[in-house]
């Protein structure tokens, strides 16, 4: 039973990987932006910590940092890597958002 919800699960994060892969954008179409925006996240135990960074393009000088740490609820699974991040991604994400 539980190998079977595994399982399911691990399609479905199949599926809308392929759904989003059709998204990717494989040229340059950014000519115009001030701002460049980093994101990274690092792992310790069941925890995961992100961290974002904004700075103007010209200066490099630093706009905005933001840090976010959250509990992570799926397994590490080399397909589907956003999973594992989604959750800290999101959250800083939208911190970044209110800024721009």
């Amino acid at each position: 039973m539980f190998q079977n919800k595994m399982i399911a699960k691990y399609t479905a994060i199949i599926e809308l990987k392929e759904k989003f892969a059709k998204k990717v954008i494989t040229y340059d179409y950014l000519n115009n932006f001030d701002t460049i925006c980093g994101i990274d996240v690092s792992y310790k135990d069941r925890n995961a910590f992100c961290s974002a960074i904004i700075v103007d393009k010209n200066t490099l000088e630093i706009i905005e940092i933001e840090h976010e740490k959250s509990t992570i609820e799926y397994p590490y699974i080399p397909v589907a890597f956003y999973f594992k991040r989604r959750k800290t991604f999101t959250k800083n994400i939208k911190i970044i958002e209110k800024l721009l």
